[in-house]
């Protein structure tokens, strides 16, 4: 039977819809659904902890910023060394384990996305956002949230593993922007690239239940407010070369990244077993001193900064872009907990507003949210997620005309300095360092 635009009827046959409403699959819906439910609970307070965090930042250096570097110092050791006698999986973003177990669901599930791990991840995530930390909260969603389903998975099969990594990690980030297209998006171009995920309205009720739980308690919010896209004819050249500087500055950060964590344990391995405590120490000092010069403004995830700046009420100096790079560069090689998808967005956004001079006043937050999407998609070299995660968190659909070249220029540009994006190549250090292919899945 044929419907009526053409194509072919749905199958809703006796057998079809016994097949479709079995026991098994109402089973694993309401699994899904149940943990969706949950992760979204996560989100919403992981996300008001961390405002609690940068909080008590702020109230401890107020007036007496110079004791950054001493917080920094003492808060990236103390985090680093707790990951690795106690956290093990926990250090850096959390997506790179999320991809390795992708790869090698039965083998690296227990030890990457494990409960133990979910809650350092959180824990010391916190710790390192109350002592200045330039990280993010959103990749440690990620990964709590694929441990969160894991938890609830019994007779683990590989393929129901990848599932249930994920449907966790997409409403992580779904839940922790309040973005459920994007969750999506990401679940396809970022976990479950190379791999045939079924049962995908599982997976579906999981992302949007996370996201309901975030507008059900927060309201239906944009991450950075509602700022219209607009541009003009004369200002598309100026777009396109911050989109094109922007994901090679991205893909430059990776390198800096990749770089770092290959010379910092060799640097340091004078001190033996306390290594990993003075090479975080350093880089928290380091952080903490660029903080101090930059009068506070690198500190946190940046989204106070990015916020004022985009409403026009604040501008971002010149020297914010190297500050913000420098101080996440640093804690993303330090061995802590935190994220890369707040300063990001920060970063991408200080650049963007160093091309303010050529564009008029009102132009200068599309430029901003251009050069976000560009220098996440330089990082990740993940230009759909970036594209729809801006599209949503500002409520702007008109822009998308810009977006779109723009996104996919950092894309090309960001490949000309780094071959995958900086997620894929931490997870194959994962999986080199638990001995397996990076290559090879099972």
């Amino acid at each position: 039977m044929m419907h009526p635009a053409g194509g072919a009827a749905p199958d809703l046959t006796p057998r079809t819809l016994r097949r479709l409403l079995s026991p098994p699959r109402l089973r694993r819906l309401l699994r899904f659904g149940v943990g969706g439910l949950l992760v979204g609970c996560m989100a919403v307070a992981f996300a008001e902890a961390a405002d609690g965090a940068q909080s008590l930042f702020a109230w401890i250096t107020d007036g007496r910023l110079w004791l950054a570097p001493i917080l920094g110092a003492l808060g990236f050791g103390i985090s680093a060394l707790a990951a690795q006698r106690l956290f093990p999986a926990a250090p850096g973003s959390g997506i790179p384990q999320c991809i390795a177990a992708m790869r090698r669901p039965l083998e690296l599930v227990p030890s990457q996305l494990n409960a133990r791990t979910g809650i350092g991840k959180i824990a010391l995530c916190l710790f390192g956002l109350a002592c200045g930390a330039s990280i993010g909260r959103e990749g440690p969603t990620v990964q709590v949230g694929a441990v969160i389903l894991a938890s609830l998975t019994a007779n683990a099969t590989p393929a129901r593993l990848r599932r249930v990594i994920t449907a966790g990690g997409a409403a992580g980030l779904a839940g922790a922007f309040n973005t459920p297209l994007a969750g999506i998006v990401f679940a396809l171009e970022e976990l479950a690239a190379g791999f045939d995920i079924r049962n995908r309205m599982a997976v579906l009720a999981a992302i949007f239940l996370s996201s309901a739980v975030a507008i059900a308690v927060l309201g239906d919010y944009t991450y950075f407010g509602r700022h219209p896209l607009d541009f003009t004819v004369v200002a598309i050249p100026v777009f396109l070369l911050v989109a094109v500087l922007a994901g090679i500055l991205g893909g430059l950060f990776g390198r800096c990244v990749l770089a770092l964590t290959r010379l910092l344990p060799r640097l340091f391995a004078r001190f033996g077993r306390w290594s990993v405590l003075a090479a975080a120490a350093s880089c928290g000092l380091l952080a903490g001193l660029i903080g101090l010069a930059a009068g506070g403004a690198t500190f946190g995830t940046g989204y106070e900064p990015t916020r004022l700046a985009l409403e026009g009420g604040h501008a971002l100096a010149w020297w914010f872009f190297p500050a913000k790079f420098a101080a996440t560069a640093l804690a993303s090689s330090a061995g802590i907990p935190g994220g890369l998808f707040a300063p990001s967005l920060s970063v991408g956004a200080g650049f963007g507003a160093i091309f303010a001079p050529l564009v008029g006043p009102d132009l200068v937050p599309s430029l901003m949210l251009v050069g976000m999407a560009a220098y996440l998609t330089g990082v990740t070299h993940s230009p759909v997620t970036a594209l729809v995660l801006l599209a949503e968190m500002t409520g702007e659909s008109r822009g998308l005309a810009i977006l779109i070249p723009s996104v996919g220029l950092a894309w090309l540009g960001s490949r000309l300095v780094l071959r995958h994006g900086l997620y894929h190549l931490l997870a194959e250090r994962i999986l080199a360092r638990a001995g397996w292919n990076p290559s090879a899945t099972t």
